[in-house]
């Protein structure tokens, strides 16, 4: 969706904000799939940090989370069924949580324990903020779910939260997501959108393309398996392999994706998925909301002759579908857990407290991130792979993943086989010349 006029943004924020709207595609993606279980929290994005009560003032930090809240308003998103049957999000202010509790250090045992919370979607709050407070410690439990939020997200909502916090009067930027998610749905009703979905069609459609490892059973239950693996590089071999090819850490990590399926599947037109984040206009940035697009990736290997073949092509394919991301290809042609494609995402480090260290200034002063045990025990896909750096680990175990998929689906050693396959094409791509061949990077 090309924005051409931010005045006619600000407009349609301001006349929509409080209306009821109906879900998205991909937020109905994500509520069947929650609602089959309940419990889970597979999808929180979920944060707690312990902060010493020498430095911190609970009380100011709650104002500041309070004013945080306020100021973007989807944080008070209500999901409802209205009386068509039809479920309808609607921004009601005052409808999320955010408290403060004094307790002692002896019941925060038992209160650690709880978090993250399972969120009941319908007409429930979708985010909090709980601080409580004892004579040593402040903890500050941040969490929402990803119906209505996504980890680029989060990293603003912490960011914002520690700014307010140092200075309760600074001014903050209007959020017009509101009003840019009312503008996607206008979109679905235009040429622009017609255009994009042709765009898709003849570039993916009519292939039958080999999109996941082939299950060794059909699908019984969506109960979830994990697998670390490290990928045997460093960071600093990354950042080489990044410089000598031309690419990035992520269409690397995409790229062996794609060899390591068209390998182990014997299969020559492969597609994977990636995550988009959907923030490169000035004006999203302090925007809160779903913003994320899962975006494809198809290769013909038949076509292709160099490393360099490969990343041409993955660029093009990356470069027109960003431009193309309100029509939401992959969420309209798949279901979910039955015909989804894998997934592939370079993390990095994340939203890790690492990284959020710095913008705690003097807060973080003797602080910790809490280890919260969330509770996924189903899978919200057939397989994805989250691809980290550990900057403090050794230089061989840098870089790992951490996939997810169905654990029913797989015979163990055929998870095993496939992800040290990954591991190998992802070697071969970090020490690999742009000029190297496929056949070459797939050879046994």
């Amino acid at each position: 969706m090309v924005l051409k006029d931010i005045d006619e943004l600000r407009r349609i924020n301001d006349e929509e904000l409080y209306r009821p709207h109906p879900l998205t595609p991909y937020q109905i993606k994500v509520l069947d799939n929650q609602l089959a279980s309940v419990h889970s929290t597979m999808w929180n994005v979920p944060l707690g940090i312990k902060l010493k009560a020498d430095v911190v003032d609970p009380q100011q930090f709650l104002e500041a989370a309070t004013r945080v809240i306020e100021a973007h308003p989807v944080l008070n998103t209500r999901i409802f069924v209205d009386v068509d049957g039809t479920f309808k999000q609607q921004i009601c202010p005052g409808f999320a949580k955010c408290q403060l509790k004094h307790v002692s250090e002896q019941e925060m045992k038992d209160i650690i324990g709880q978090y993250p919370k399972p969120f009941d979607l319908i007409n429930s709050h979708l985010s909090l903020v709980d601080i409580y407070a004892t004579e040593e410690n402040v903890y500050v439990f941040i969490d929402a779910h990803h119906i209505i939020y996504d980890g680029s997200t989060a990293r603003v909502v912490f960011t914002e939260l520690v700014s307010l916090y140092e200075d309760l009067d600074c001014s903050m930027e209007d959020d017009l997501f509101p009003g840019f998610s009312v503008l996607e749905q206008r979109y679905l009703e235009t040429e622009e959108c017609q255009a994009d979905r042709a765009y898709y069609e003849e570039t993916y459609g009519g292939c039958s393309w080999c999109n996941m490892p082939e299950p060794d059973f059909p699908l019984e239950d969506v109960t979830a398996g994990n697998y670390r693996l490290s990928m045997g590089v460093s960071i600093d071999e990354m950042k080489e392999a990044e410089r000598r090819c031309h690419t990035t850490r992520a269409r690397l990590a995409n790229a062996a994706g794609l060899l390591a399926l068209a390998k182990h599947a014997g299969q020559k037109d492969v597609m994977i998925t990636w995550i988009f984040h959907n923030r490169s206009e000035k004006w999203k940035a302090n925007m809160v909301g779903m913003l994320i697009r899962e975006l494809p990736i198809g290769i013909h290997i038949s076509e292709l002759d160099t490393l360099d073949d490969l990343y041409k092509s993955m660029n093009k394919q990356m470069k027109e579908s960003t431009k193309r991301c309100s029509y939401q290809y992959m969420v309209n042609h798949e279901e979910a857990l039955i015909n989804d494609s894998m997934e592939v995402n370079y993390k990095g480090s994340g939203i890790r407290f690492e990284n959020a260290l710095p913008c705690l200034g003097d807060l973080g002063q003797g602080a910790e991130m809490l280890s919260l045990d969330e509770l996924i025990d189903e899978s919200e896909a057939r397989m994805e792979i989250d691809v980290f750096e550990a900057p403090e680990a050794e230089p061989d175990e840098q870089i790992y993943i951490s996939a997810l998929y169905i654990a029913s689906l797989y015979k163990e050693e055929t998870i095993k086989g496939f992800f040290e396959l990954y591991r190998t094409m992802f070697q071969r791509l970090v020490k690999a010349e742009k000029t190297m061949t496929i056949a070459e990077l797939m050879a046994d």
